[in-house]
């Protein structure tokens, strides 16, 4: 972070910075809870600026790089992540984001058995609203209480 904070301190606003403090705590959260992306090849950037969403503070996202990108970069994935907002959260908001993250990295086989990197989607998207209507009305939401239930029973 030293890198990042230097150069927006001298006035100067790249959009894109090195994150390797980004890329440290990843290599660990790798090794604990997502193995499989040992082989990834993942570039760690920070976005500096304004990045929202509806209003809401954008906290990073992963990138799948195309084919064209990877051929040029050698990287699979890119973990972008908002610099305004990481300096602003602790340690274990860096860690949930970070893991939020890179759970969207996947890997398939295609039709002819080669392996390939891709990206997937959370498994619940719902409107509060309904939840709070309807409660656990599916499979999906009635996994997502058990999972806050689980994280409950561990604090």
């Amino acid at each position: 972070m030293k890198m990042a904070e230097e150069q927006t301190k001298k006035g100067k606003e790249p959009k894109f910075l090195p994150a390797p403090e980004v890329e440290e705590l990843a290599t660990e959260m790798i090794k604990e809870h997502h193995s499989f992306l040992r082989e990834a090849n993942i570039s760690y950037i920070f976005r500096t600026g304004k990045w929202n969403k509806r209003g809401i503070p954008v906290p990073g996202e992963l990138k799948l790089m195309s084919p064209y990108v990877k051929m040029l970069t050698g990287f699979d994935f890119g973990v972008i992540i908002n610099f305004d907002y990481w300096l602003k959260m602790d340690d274990k908001l860096k860690r949930a984001v970070l893991d939020h993250i890179l759970s969207f990295a996947a890997a398939k086989e295609d039709k002819e058995g080669n392996f390939q990197w891709t990206k997937e989607s959370p498994t619940v998207s719902e409107f509060p609203a309904v939840i709070a209507r309807h409660g656990a009305y599916n499979a999906d939401l009635e996994i997502l209480g058990n999972s806050f239930a689980e994280y409950k029973k561990g604090e």
